[in-house]
């Protein structure tokens, strides 16, 4: 109650709630624990439902742990049933193996084992026969008769067979003679069967080869026998030393039975099978076996656990066929939930078998279950009569509660405008009232300061928002938000208020706070730390009552304390970042009353809103300075990129630069301007923002222009001037008509006045046609048809290559010379003195040219090659220096600047910067590039770029290919462009009327280029 009182006295109320206090300042209230009393029937209720639900929860655990130490049982069982007859049977075949390699006289040998065999059939039920297959194909059985036919020998049994030996021998034939002998339970003979034909041959049997190539004793997999349509097992071992096999048959049907007698449910399941799924025993015996096949070839086979009726099985065998083997099993079908066991028996032979125990959970608990649905319904008529009783009294109760709630859902949904107005005789209910009441308001100031921080993008407007927001909380009379700088080594001045004395520095004030930056000293220790540098050093908020008695309050008093405004109290809170970053600290001096304007301490709760308050600051305050920083990075990446182009070429140094510096000129007189194109045009901080980043970075894709194209001052030049290999070859016909006159000399062909003459004539010649060459690269001016007809005569002369211009060339260059001239000529050979070799041209590296994936629009016509280097096709270039290859090559820059900047992630607010970048070549009458667009299509800002890029481009004193102009012939060509509906003739009349480019050629242009311009003639060749 405390708390909520003193945060209701710190913190300001509204009118409203002060008219609400006033009608219920002294109701009667009543403690919450008598109203407790009402509801112990209720209680009751509760916990006697809760007892019923935890007796039937223990029971059922002990249902299942009884019925799982029941499933232990007879998995055990089964375990040591499977156990005692598969151990007889294993010694019996081993037992037999020694004897038989005992004998040396085979009919001795069968008269002994016969009496062995008779009473190990009498002894175990489970043995159907015992036999004895040797390698030359003869075999001994002895065989049990238990149902008194014989149907593998095809023949009804003599009357009292018990036993049956069967004797049995390969003929030449390969079928075998089989010899029957019947005995009673005496072992007396009571018929015999002699020279029977059969195909059965032991040695064919899988058991038999299997036994014969193994060591130990081997099992099968459970089978159908013919003679009993039982289901069971062989085992067998190969005799040590010799070739032949012993073997005994398990019947496995008791197990079946046995199995039916643990059936703990009705509907219980209880099956052994082995890793294939194969059953072996089963509690419903008729389902062991199953028919296969159709018609008359119906055989009998052992079933499988999916061919079995109960779902429940089938459900088991895909949960093993998955791959789990999970010794607690819970299956569920579409009818019951099933509970169980898993758990493998393993047999003689090594292999594992499983049973299988499963139950319906249902039937396990049925009485559980009953007891529940008792239990609870005599629990649900006790809280009936409870909730009768405690109706009238939850209802009293609740109505406070339920407009409670329903406040909170309105604070829920931000809806703060309305006060809250909920009374209660419980003191309880009417401290939380008010409570939520102070919190209402507590979110909505806290809320009304978060959208003030988030919307304000000025930082030192943002520092300003935040004092002033903390000095209304607290009711302060002055404050000062000081940050940490970018190495934190200091505390700087940003913003310092004092309301009493009327000092504001910083914030939307220009004058900034007249107060040295605080150093953070790690050699200031303990006492020797002033206030602020304790606060910042340990990152905890400071709250002084009395500064009179702090020994560090002096830096304090200095900065905020005034004659008759002394400083009293004190509330310094660090800024901390999202990072946990201390990145600066808020001091606040002297809080106030709200009503009274007495001079009190900082109370916690109002430290603790403005803890709240200043975290948030701090974030907001920190994302600005993160914005704030990354533009600038990204500023600068943009203008080192802008640089790195102007100092890629000395010729085009500062382009770049000049081009923002015209555009921002032109757009502010386009916004400040009244004139009808203009009256609605305005640009947002965004929009601004993208001009900057346009005009900067509009000439980007000039990275990619090969800097000898940039540069090329002569017509023959590209990495270097190649009008010294001309002059060269010059130099060899001077050198060829001073031999040739040597030679006629020494051979008298003519007299020597007249062979000088003709010495003179030619290498005159030579040099006024080296000069005329020389004079074509310069390319100032314009190629006339006679010099280009005069360079065609002077390319027929030829001069005579004696070394392979294939040495010393990179491999690129070698490979287009041989793709192009094919076998080289033979050695010397006549070449052209200017020659447009087939290696001169460079093909575009897609075949299909630089504009064959053009999602961007382009609309330039593109020439047939990427360059051609020819000397007499350069040579003949008819206006300055570039041909069209080259001249495309430079254009081309654009589509690249458009396409860099279309691949950058420029956000929604930055979407127009690769179009403005991109559209400064466009023309009003789409005679312009790279897209053709017209002036339709072309933004305001589009246009200022054409503009600034034209005049500085004309203006230009740094260019290869042409003189700078001057101001006023500049501005005539642009009036001649702007007549021609090149430009718009709106910006350009705005250009001359509003001096922008005045102002530019003072601060750049050379002063031999600042002339006279007569704006009216311009103005009055413009065509509106």
């Amino acid at each position: 109650m405390q708390v909520s009182e003193s945060i209701a006295q710190d913190i300001p109320v509204s009118a409203s709630q002060k008219h609400s206090q006033e009608f219920t300042r002294k109701p009667m209230r009543f403690p919450l624990q008598i109203i407790i009393g009402f509801l112990i029937t209720l209680l009751l209720s509760s916990v006697s439902l809760s007892i019923s639900w935890y007796n039937f929860e223990k029971n059922k655990a002990i249902t299942l742990s009884a019925t799982q130490a029941l499933f232990n049982r007879i998995e055990r069982q089964t375990a040591e049933r499977i156990q005692g007859i598969y151990s007889p049977a294993a010694m019996l075949v081993n037992l037999t193996a020694e004897l038989e390699q005992a004998q040396n006289n085979e009919a001795a040998q069968h008269q002994k084992l016969f009496h062995a065999f008779i009473a190990a059939l009498r002894g175990n039920p489970y043995l159907a026969s015992i036999y004895i297959g040797y390698a030359d194909g003869k075999h001994y059985l002895v065989r049990a008769i238990r149902d008194g036919k014989d149907e593998w020998s095809n023949a009804n049994l003599p009357v009292n067979t018990v036993f049956m030996v069967q004797y049995g021998a390969q003929r030449e034939d390969s079928q075998q003679e089989i010899n029957y002998v019947y005995y009673d339970s005496d072992l007396k003979p009571v018929g015999r069967l002699e020279g029977v034909d059969s195909n059965y041959d032991p040695r064919q049997r899988s058991w038999y080869q299997t036994a014969l190539n193994s060591e130990k004793l081997i099992q099968t997999a459970p089978y159908i026998f013919f003679t009993t349509r039982d289901v069971g097992v062989t085992l067998a071992r190969h005799l040590p030393q010799s070739s032949g096999v012993v073997a005994v048959d398990l019947r496995l049907n008791e197990i079946s039975t046995e199995l039916s007698s643990h059936l703990i449910t009705p509907s219980t399941e209880v099956v052994v099978f082995d890793s294939e799924g194969t059953v072996i025993a089963y509690s419903d015996v008729e389902q062991v076996s199953r028919h296969a096949g159709e018609g008359g070839h119906k055989s009998l086979i052992t079933a499988h656990l999916s061919d079995l009726r109960n779902p429940v099985l089938h459900q088991l065998n895909k949960t093993l066929t998955s791959g789990s083997h999970s010794r607690r099993l819970n299956i569920s079908t579409e009818t019951q939930e099933w509970i169980g066991t898993l758990s493998p028996l393993p047999l003689q032979s090594g292999e594992n078998a499983y049973l299988a125990i499963l139950s319906p959970r249902d039937e396990l608990l049925a009485p559980l279950e009953k007891i529940r649905t008792e239990s609870v319904q005599i629990s649900l008529a006790l809280l009936f009569i409870s909730i009768l009783i405690g109706w009238w009294i939850a209802r009293r109760i609740s109505l406070p509660i339920h407009l409670l709630a329903q406040e909170a859902q309105e604070i829920r949904k931000m809806k703060l405008d309305t006060p809250i107005e909920v009374h209660s005789h419980i003191n309880e209910i009417h401290a939380l009232s008010e409570t939520m009441s102070v919190m209402k308001t507590s979110i909505q100031q806290f809320v009304e300061i978060g959208k003030a921080l988030s919307t304000e993008r000025n930082l030192d407007h943002l520092l300003e928002k935040i004092l002033l927001e903390a000095q209304q909380v607290c009711n302060a009379d002055a404050g000062s938000i000081c940050l940490l700088n970018k190495d934190e080594d200091k505390l700087e001045f940003s913003i310092l208020r004092n309301d009493k004395t009327d000092e504001f520095y910083g914030g939307s004030a220009t004058n900034k706070p007249p107060f040295e930056p605080i150093f953070l000293s790690s050699e200031k220790e303990g006492d020797s730390a002033t206030i602020t540098e304790s606060v910042v050093r340990s990152g905890k908020t400071l709250a002084i009552e009395d500064l009179s008695v702090h020994d560090n309050s002096s830096e304090i008093r200095r900065r905020f304390e005034r004659k008759d405004h002394p400083c009293v109290s004190m509330l310094a809170l660090p800024l901390i970042n999202q990072r946990s970053e201390i990145i600066g600290i808020i001091e606040l001096i002297n809080a106030r009353h709200p009503t009274t304007d007495e001079l009190i301490g900082f109370s916690p709760a109002v430290v603790s809103y403005v803890e709240a308050l200043s975290s948030s600051a701090a974030i907001a305050l920190d994302n600005r300075r993160l914005l704030k920083e990354q533009k600038d990075l990204f500023d600068a990446v943009v203008q080192v990129l802008a640089g790195a182009i102007d100092a890629k070429s000395h010729y085009t140094s500062g382009h770049c630069q000049r081009v923002p510096i015209l555009a921002h000129e032109l757009a502010i007189e386009a916004t400040l301007s009244t004139a009808a194109p203009f009256r609605d045009f305005t640009l947002s901080e965004e929009q601004w923002y993208e001009l900057y980043l346009a005009s900067w970075l509009h000439d980007c894709g000039k990275v990619t222009t090969p800097e000898y194209v940039v540069d090329k001052a002569t017509k023959l030049e590209t990495i270097y001037n190649r009008i010294h290999e001309i002059r060269l070859r010059f130099e060899l016909l001077w050198r060829d008509a001073e031999i040739s006159y040597l030679k006629a000399l020494s051979e008298k062909k003519d007299n020597k006045e007249v062979l000088q003459k003709r010495l003179g004539a030619q290498i005159n010649k030579i040099r006024q046609d080296y000069a005329f060459v020389a004079e074509c690269n310069i390319g100032e001016e314009r190629m006339a048809t006679e010099k280009i007809l005069r360079l065609n005569e002077i390319a027929t002369q030829t001069w005579t290559r004696n070394l392979d211009d294939r040495l010393g060339i990179s491999p690129k260059e070698l490979s287009r010379k041989e793709s192009t001239q094919g076998t080289p000529p033979t050695l010397p050979t006549n070449e052209s003195l200017l020659a447009n070799k087939a290696e001169h041209i460079i093909p575009h590296r897609d075949e299909f040219g630089p504009f064959s994936d053009n999602p961007y629009g382009f609309q330039m016509e593109v020439p047939k090659y990427a360059f051609n280097r020819g000397e007499l096709y350069n040579l003949s270039t008819e206006h300055g220096t570039l041909t069209k290859e080259e001249r495309f090559k430079i254009n081309e820059h654009i589509t690249q600047t458009i396409i860099m900047l279309k691949q950058l992630p420029f956000p929604k607010e930055l979407r127009h910067v690769p179009d403005w970048a991109g559209s400064h070549h466009e023309k009003l009458d789409g005679s312009g590039y790279p897209r053709r667009r017209f002036a339709d299509s072309l933004s305001i800002p589009e246009r200022i770029m054409t503009i600034a890029d034209i005049f500085e481009a004309l203006t230009a004193s740094d260019r290869p290919y042409k003189k700078s102009k001057s101001v006023s012939t500049a501005l005539k060509i642009m009036s001649q462009m702007s007549k021609e509906n090149k430009i718009c003739p709106h910006l350009y009349e705005l250009f001359l009327t509003s001096g922008v480019y005045f102002r530019y050629a003072e601060e750049y242009l050379l002063p031999e280029q600042i002339d006279k311009v007569d704006i009216d003639a311009l103005l009055s060749n413009i065509s509106h």
